[in-house]
């Protein structure tokens, strides 16, 4: 069944990707992906959750946040680089899990080409008593929740993370983190990809 719904977001998004559309089609998209795995949920009684992966080829929306280092982002933060971007909640197993090879990416790349931005689903305190538990050298939104609620209007699970190209398109959005395994899955997936955009 899973095959089948990635075949359907693929052929929903392939007439549009090579240019990018605009952030609101790809959260169509994943409606439109939303009413297929209902109806293949009351099919077969199995759950199934929706995958982040319908906002691939979307266009990253406009918005304005603040780190907890005191950085402004905004369109001229992403403008000609390559941006990293992961989206994690405080008690999510798989989130923290991931956090050592998300952080080595970090120390792999040039941060003159290439941004590392986390944006969790908390508030400034909630934040701060993460980042004390778990070291994280990735730029971290002051507020990130009013972003991922309102901005990004997530619809499901975490973590989430995007690679978006220089022209501010999203290549590559996927739900991940392995409990156990210090984000090395994720660091593999990723550092090709990032390699491959700075070719370009």
């Amino acid at each position: 069944m899973r095959f089948y719904l990635s075949f359907y977001l693929l052929l929903a998004i392939s007439s549009l990707s090579a240019q990018g559309f605009s952030y609101e089609e790809g959260l169509k998209n994943c409606d439109s992906a939303r009413q297929v795995l209902n109806k293949q949920i009351e099919a077969t009684g199995k759950w199934m959750g929706l995958r982040a992966e319908c906002l691939t080829g979307a266009n990253l929306p406009d918005f304005t946040a603040t780190t907890m280092d005191g950085k402004t982002i905004d369109r001229n933060y992403f403008l000609g680089k390559v941006t990293l971007i992961n989206f994690w909640m405080k008690t999510c197993g798989p989130c923290i899990s991931e956090i050592p090879g998300l952080s080595k990416l970090k120390d792999e790349f040039d941060t003159e080409k290439v941004n590392f931005l986390a944006i969790g689903r908390t508030n400034e305190a909630e934040t701060d008593t993460f980042l004390n538990l778990h070291p994280w050298n990735f730029d971290q939104v002051l507020n990130g929740k009013p972003l991922i609620e309102d901005v990004f209007k997530f619809g499901w699970g975490y973590p989430v993370t995007m690679l978006v190209n220089k022209k501010g398109q999203i290549i590559l959005s996927f739900n991940g983190g392995v409990i156990g395994d210090s984000g090395q899955i994720v660091h593999d997936r990723l550092k090709p990809l990032i390699q491959a955009e700075l070719s370009k």
